[in-house]
């Protein structure tokens, strides 16, 4: 089943590691075999990764997107959630850094961001309720 993609006007979309861009009024196009694919608005700065999760996200990212060296993004992406699972004391982190690796192994790519994200929101959640703030610059 296609997948549709619409696009506003300037919008980008990464494809494959290529950046598309929409012209006046936007655009629609329907992706018909598999490719990896990110919106702009979803790509991580790594001045964006201030958190063991966000730097997963960020290493995750430049390895589905082909940003760089792909090798050398799946190891550094392998040791922040090697780094993160050895020093989390909270098991169900354990078992979504877990997933995580079980997810990259069998190429489910969504799965991987999907659990990303839910680690993103878990730590922000967990910072909210101490009501720990930090403002790094």
């Amino acid at each position: 089943m296609p997948l549709k993609i619409e696009l506003k006007e300037k919008e980008k979309i990464i494809i494959n590691g290529a950046v598309l861009e929409a012209g006046p009024g936007g655009m629609s196009f329907a992706v018909l075999n598999t490719c990896r694919f990110m919106y702009e608005r979803d790509i991580l700065q790594l001045e964006q990764a201030t958190s063991p999760a966000r730097f997963i996200y960020y290493w995750f990212q430049n390895f589905y997107i082909e940003a760089g060296d792909r090798d050398a993004n799946l190891r550094e992406l392998g040791k922040c959630i090697s780094d993160y699972y050895e020093t989390t004391r909270i098991n169900d982190v354990k078992r979504t850094l877990e997933h995580i690796s079980d997810d990259l192994t069998n190429e489910e790519y969504w799965k991987v961001l999907k659990r990303i994200k839910a680690l993103i929101a878990f730590e922000d959640a967990l910072l909210a309720e101490t009501g720990f703030a930090l403002d790094v610059k």
